[in-house]
């Protein structure tokens, strides 16, 4: 089966497998009905390295040449982190914590620490458009945001925009 299909970079995913490392695979990538053998090798890692369109899903799956073998399908889907985030003052109590729109998403997670703490959800926004947070005044504290897709029933996140204090 597949264990992990991380992203590595920017669009690109980083497949693994349980397997015989010596055995001969092959790779499949499935969107939109249609599936594309993407790989063959030896071995149980697999790096796709196509350029991959956000807010899709996107099936893995893999067949061992030997024996025939199918692993199940692996969905993932493309979502990139958002950039250009910013922390203002707005008072003595506020701020307002903005950061540029993510093409496909469908909302965003903002995320807050203390002094360094644990990040922990301060905010769900349920809006692709929706692109600030106010949030009252606490000193030290930093913000990352994370953007997600929705396919079906089931969020994809992004990985987090570089942290703002």
């Amino acid at each position: 089966y597949i264990k992990s299909a991380k992203r590595n970079g920017s669009k690109y995913f980083e497949i693994a497998w349980t397997g015989n490392e010596e055995d001969h695979y092959e790779v499949y990538r499935s969107s939109d009905g249609e599936d594309v053998l993407i790989g063959q090798l030896s071995g149980c890692t697999y790096r796709d390295e196509e350029k991959l369109e956000g807010g899709r899903l996107y099936g893995y799956y893999v067949r061992n040449k030997e024996t025939g073998s199918l692993t199940p399908v692996y969905y993932t889907s493309v979502i990139d982190k958002p950039s250009k985030l910013s922390v203002k003052r707005l008072s003595e109590t506020q701020v307002v914590v903005q950061w540029g729109k993510v093409m496909n998403a469908n909302g965003y997670a903002v995320k807050r620490s203390i002094a360094d703490g644990e990040y922990t959800v301060v905010k769900i926004c349920f809006n692709g458009d929706e692109t600030e947070f106010v949030d009252d005044y606490l000193e030290g504290a930093s913000y990352r945001v994370q953007a997600y897709t929705t396919i079906g029933n089931r969020r994809y996140y992004s990985g987090y925009s570089k942290k703002i204090e």
